[in-house]
């Protein structure tokens, strides 16, 4: 019996991605309460996080449509 590998990758992914939110529930609480705070978006430290959360969400969906570009 062979192991179907298209078939397991996409499940793991999603337990990863999963169990990667579960632990970084304390960031992403932190990070969405601070952005509703006025003063978030100015000042020398948060450039670095602006790129960051674009590039997170730049990478989220390109991946996605790169996973939807193969069924």
């Amino acid at each position: 019996m062979r192991i179907r590998w298209e078939n397991l990758i996409p499940l793991l992914v999603v337990v990863l991605i999963i169990v990667l939110l579960v632990k970084l529930r304390p960031f992403f609480k932190n990070l969405f309460e601070a952005i509703n705070e006025p003063h978030y978006y100015h000042g020398p430290d948060r450039e670095v996080l602006k790129i960051l959360i674009i590039g997170i969400i730049c990478f989220t969906v390109l991946g996605t449509a790169k996973f939807l570009s193969k069924k």
